[in-house]
């Protein structure tokens, strides 16, 4: 009788049944798995797309339209899921209301900027996203110093150097040179305006030694537009350093950054920055005057209110107009009175032509300054030889005494004490025979 055969276990019809119901779990799983993760790339693809569209939106200068978009966004997003998205959304919302806040001029608005950059800081941590965090740290600094433009500036101040610290912690010279350069920049700004309210000598030392720092960055033909901002803030600096010491040294030194400046700044290409240095080299040559008594830097100071003046025009810029016809009618004064005594007309002229534009009841404050000048000019002229001396007395009384009608006692007492003070030397003239 044949032997018969026997059947192996893992030929037994319970054991395929259970391989089978094990299959086809595992194939279930794995369809499963992989249409999750399909899922979740379709899922992570849309929110970068529509994060990529607000960030254009932001780019194309509509920062209304971009944060509706950033916010319809957090509403879907999980920052426990995607932290890294959702850091990317609150960046751009912060950003969304600093740009806002410009049009606005709106504290809340920055204070909402600073809020919202700074949750992203807090997710985009320097160990794991090391360029993103030093992107936001300086996107906080810049909101910190627009707003310290408004309140508490110290306080601000030091938030933004210390935002911009912390990105020069992943911005090296040696591997992330501009954006080493760019906030090394932003850095002497900081400290450029932190002087203006404390240890002005330090923090403009400060500001001085960031921005020699990214000029040595900018040297390259390529950066010639940055290099030229470098100049600018140079220039700003060493004007600030010429009120501490050294007068003549800091105010040459800045005049030659400024030159420097308008190789890129050009009227034809930057009128308004042109307009803007050549305004600040006026007063610098002004004030290199004061020092130096020499007669060629009001002759600078004559020029460079004039090319100003060449942007600045009466039916643009009326304000700036007025201010420029002010200044450059007591650079016309000094220059009479050191012996071109023709120029007294056209220091009157300016005079004249300013308080076209400095009405008093529009711009009261800036009339009564005008009218100020007016009587230092009948005053000056009256002593000069060149006109009558009582007429020009008395127009310059009738001067100052307008000047009051705006700086009264009570309202500018350090301005009312000044007029009085003009008024009493008109007074001692014409009691002289």
């Amino acid at each position: 009788m044949a032997k018969k055969a026997k059947r192996k276990w893992y030929n037994g019809p319970l054991f395929l049944t259970i391989i089978g119901l094990i299959g086809g779990a595992i194939l279930s799983f794995v369809a499963t798995y992989y249409f999750s993760i399909r899922e979740e790339r379709i899922e992570t693809s849309k929110l970068e797309t529509s994060i990529a569209y607000a960030d254009q939106l932001l780019e194309e200068g509509m920062p209304q339209d971009a944060l509706i978009k950033y916010q319809e966004l957090l509403v879907s997003i999980s920052k426990e899921k995607r932290p890294q998205l959702y850091a990317k959304i609150k960046r751009g919302e912060g950003l969304s209301y600093y740009y806002l806040a410009f049009d606005s001029n709106s504290e809340d608005y920055f204070k909402k900027a600073i809020a919202s950059i700074g949750e992203a800081v807090s997710i985009f941590t320097i160990d794991k996203y090391p360029q993103e965090y030093a992107k936001t740290n300086g996107y906080l600094a810049n909101a910190f110093l627009a707003i310290s433009e408004i309140r508490d500036k110290q306080n601000y101040l030091e938030g933004a150097i210390a935002a911009n610290e912390e990105a020069l912690k992943v911005y090296n010279e040696k591997d992330y040179p501009v954006e080493y350069a760019k906030t090394r920049m932003n850095l002497g700004i900081n400290y450029e305006s932190l002087s203006e309210i404390s240890d002005k000598k330090l923090y403009l030392q400060k500001a001085i030694e960031c921005y020699n720092q990214a000029e040595k960055v900018f040297s390259s033909p390529e950066y010639h537009y940055e290099l030229a901002i470098v100049k600018l803030n140079l220039a700003n600096a060493y004007t600030g350093f010429s009120e501490i010491e050294d007068p003549a040294n800091y105010l040459s030194l800045a005049l030659g950054r400024y030159q420097e400046a308008l190789k890129e700044f050009t009227i034809e290409n930057y009128p308004q920055d042109y307009a803007s240095i050549q305004l600040n080299m006026a007063l610098a040559y002004e004030s290199l005057y004061s020092i130096n008594n020499n007669s060629d830097d009001l002759l600078s100071a004559q020029s460079s209110y004039e090319n100003a003046l060449g942007i600045y025009t009466r039916e643009k810029y009326p304000y700036d107009y007025g201010a420029i016809k002010i200044n450059i009618a007591t650079v016309f004064l000094k220059m009479a009175e050191s012996g071109k005594e023709e120029l007294y007309d056209y220091s009157r002229e300016a005079i004249e032509e300013a308080l076209e534009v400095f009405t008093v009841d529009i711009y009261p404050r800036d009339y009564a300054l005008a009218k100020i000048t007016q009587g230092d000019f009948y005053y000056k002229f009256a002593l000069s030889g060149q006109a009558d001396k009582k007429e020009n007395l008395d127009m310059a009384v009738g001067a100052y005494k307008e000047a009051l009608k705006v700086f009264s006692q009570a309202t500018y007492p350090d301005d009312y004490a000044i007029i009085q003070e003009k008024l009493a030397l008109v007074y001692e003239e014409l009691e002289k025979p």
